[in-house]
């Protein structure tokens, strides 16, 4: 079958194929899929994945807006959410993805457009991550008296603005959306199948299958990342049918789904096997930066020079560290697994570069925008064979 992924390896782009491809004319242009993937277009399901990276939300935005133009050019739709069967996205990729499957004020077939998304980094970041503990005594005052370094409040007021009071089953796709519950532990929310948690036994739990929330609510469990927010409490209004009164919105009390899935990518896959178990899945996951910075942590020895590190920078970066091994975790596999068809998307950040996931400074989002176009000769021409195959295998979307 066909694999296609790319990966930044001393900057060189590798792009592999294990079938030979043939060029499909569709629309007066060109697309190209697999000789196996010419056999049945009905059995194949995309599944887009985004990772969590606070700011560096930036990167995977940016490779969506190209997708999004591509789209919009060659098939007359950038809807990203006619193309994909699942959309999952962890912490700002869950906001992301958020809006990329609710519906646009009262419209019942348009989302939140990508640009949109966009502007809501770049014009209101620091609406999100005000300055009140940028300096290292604000932060050391802040996590020894056990405070988060930012109040939820700016950010859900900008969310809200976005999703407004749509619910989960109203999103125009499926979605995956992973949080950590204070009580129940990992938690992931989807528009299909409700929302799921695992027993002890590490089984799933079947038994809010019919759950519904806000997907404002949905978006800030996903995105309270532990040290920068408190767990965030969702809605937990109640409404009545007949003398009964029954829970409107099923609550949790949780942080950032990076305490288990960064890149949400398998969860997608369980999500997507659900409702097309014998289906073929092809995956386009995101990334937030690579940095090649090695460990993030330091050398844990006293007496090592290296690890003169205060205890409050090594626990602010505790949660960056999680974050990147469990993305590597899971594209190293998928990169492995030979039924998956699966192009990943990532970019490498510019030598020097502040890597903090909370500054949202115009310097840092320019730093942050010169790394995506600097890799653009690698990212683009991938960026260009999916908007390909999803026009191959969606060639309704644009009439």
């Amino acid at each position: 079958m066909q694999q296609i992924y790319i990966e930044y390896n001393n900057y060189k782009e590798k792009d592999y194929y294990t079938s030979q491809n043939i060029g499909i004319m569709q629309k007066g242009k060109v697309s190209f899929i697999s000789d196996r993937d010419m056999a049945s277009a009905s059995d194949d399901h995309f599944i887009l994945s985004i990772d969590g990276g606070g700011i560096f939300g930036i990167i995977p935005i940016m490779a969506l807006q190209d997708l999004a133009q591509c789209l919009q050019s060659s098939h007359g739709s950038r809807d990203l959410y006619k193309y994909f069967d699942v959309i999952a996205g962890n912490s700002t990729g869950a906001i992301i993805a958020a809006g990329l499957v609710t519906p646009k004020g009262g419209q019942k077939t348009e989302s939140v457009d990508i640009n949109e998304i966009y502007d809501l980094y770049a014009r209101h970041g620091a609406e999100i991550f005000p300055e009140k503990y940028k300096g290292f005594i604000d932060r050391a005052l802040s996590l020894l008296l056990r405070k988060a370094l930012y109040d939820n409040t700016g950010r859900k007021k900008i969310l809200h603005e976005k999703l407004q009071d749509h619910t989960s089953n109203e999103a125009l796709t499926d979605f995956v959306i992973p949080f950590y519950d204070t009580t129940t532990g990992p938690i992931y929310f989807t528009r299909n199948h409700g929302s799921h948690s695992y027993e002890p036994d590490g089984a799933l739990s079947q038994d809010a299958e019919n759950a519904i929330a806000k997907m404002v609510d949905i978006a800030m469990y996903s995105s309270s990342a532990p040290i920068y927010f408190n767990p965030y409490k969702g809605d937990t209004s109640e409404e009545k049918i007949g003398n009964k009164k029954i829970e409107k919105f099923y609550p949790y009390t949780a942080y950032d789904g990076a305490l288990y899935q960064n890149n949400p990518a398998l969860l997608g896959i369980v999500e997507g096997r659900r409702d097309f178990p014998h289906g073929r899945f092809h995956i386009v996951s995101l990334g937030t930066g690579i940095s090649y910075r090695g460990s993030m942590l330091g050398p844990l020895d006293p007496a090592h020079p290296a690890s003169q590190k205060s205890n409050i920078n090594l626990i602010s970066a505790l949660l960056p560290s999680f974050m990147e091994g469990n993305a590597l975790g899971v594209d190293e596999f998928l990169r492995s697994e030979p039924n998956i068809d699966y192009i990943r998307i990532d970019v490498p950040l510019n030598s020097g570069m502040d890597l903090s996931m909370d500054n949202p400074s115009q310097k840092h989002i320019d730093d942050i925008r010169a790394s995506v176009i600097a890799a653009s000769s690698m990212n683009r021409p991938i960026i260009q064979k999916v908007c390909r195959k999803l026009i191959s295998y969606r060639p309704s979307v644009g009439q």
